[in-house]
């Protein structure tokens, strides 16, 4: 089990933003943030130990402990894409394949719960906007994964 120690400072920076660059890319996708999808993604960080991959519930940890990650994410200039496309190489590089297949899985997992929350009926099987639906396969890609 790999753990942040083997990261260097920026590297951690790199997979802490991960959620966040996961959440913007699909709830931007129909250019309405609201206040569902932002509860979606408070929930699984407030919910961190109900993941089984340890590195899922530490990057979760430290964006439950400090408002910092938040404030250095919105100063990072990366786009979505590159960001996550950063992320799965360095979970490739770095963490063994169960474990990164793992927290990239996580990653996925929250940006269907984030396109889910959004629709206009709550009871509707049809939550998910084309847009965030075409989100969630790019995300799904970036990530090196199969929705």
């Amino acid at each position: 089990m790999e753990d942040r120690s083997i990261f260097t400072d920026e590297e951690w920076h790199t997979l802490t933003f991960a959620p966040l660059w996961v959440f913007c890319s699909v709830a931007e996708a129909d250019e309405d943030i609201d206040e569902r999808e932002i509860a979606a993604l408070s929930m699984e960080v407030e919910d961190a130990y109900l993941y089984d991959e340890p590195l899922v519930q530490e990057v979760f940890g430290v964006l439950q402990e400090s408002d910092q990650a938040l404030l250095d994410f919105k100063e990072d200039e990366r786009e979505e894409d590159d960001g996550l496309a950063e992320v799965a190489d360095l979970l490739d590089r770095k963490v063994p394949g169960e474990q990164a297949d793992a927290f990239k899985k996580a990653m996925l997992f929250i940006a269907r719960s984030v396109a889910e929350a959004s629709g206009e009926e709550s009871f509707s099987a049809d939550r998910v906007s084309g847009g965030e639906e075409l989100a969630l396969f790019r995300v799904a890609d970036l990530l090196g994964i199969s929705l």
